[in-house]
């Protein structure tokens, strides 16, 4: 059970890192050299704004962070809820890889997409965080849900 709680403590953090901190980096950067990813009303663009980025521009992007890690950690934890349930069924790694790239990546996607309206964020963030989502989903996810002991 220990090890169960410690598994899923893992999958939180390392999903919240890779998906939230690399929305994060590619908003941060995005803004740094001259591209809004936000907002209905056109950015500085290249041409108008020197290279960087203002203190007020990073407190926004962490605001959106922060809001939608409500969401994704939520989503994170029904996830792991959800393939505990499969795990009784057996364990595979491929199918497990597959399916939670999948379903973590379409949901990251999708709760990106719907917080992000009240900023009114543009398409390539939402398609960075279902990328990131789907990274962390066939790669780490399916680690934090080796079983603890033989199964079978």
């Amino acid at each position: 059970m220990k090890k169960t709680i410690g598994q899923f403590g893992k999958h939180l953090l390392f999903g919240l890192l890779i998906i939230l901190g690399g929305l994060f980096i590619y908003m941060t950067a995005a803004i740094y050299i001259g591209y809004l990813p936000y907002s209905d009303r056109p950015g500085p663009g290249w041409y108008d704004k020197d290279f960087g980025i203002t203190w007020g521009e990073v407190k926004y992007v962490l605001g959106f962070i922060e809001f939608l890690g409500i969401y994704i950690l939520g989503t994170l934890v029904v996830v792991y809820l959800l393939f505990m349930l499969f795990r009784l069924l057996g364990y595979n790694r491929i199918i497990y890889a597959t399916l939670g790239g999948l379903i973590i990546g379409f949901l990251s996607f999708y709760m990106t997409l719907g917080i992000g309206w009240y900023i009114a964020i543009d398409a390539s963030t939402i398609w960075i965080a279902g990328i990131l989502g789907l990274v962390y989903g066939s790669t780490l996810f399916p680690l934090f849900l080796r079983p603890t002991k033989k199964l079978g």
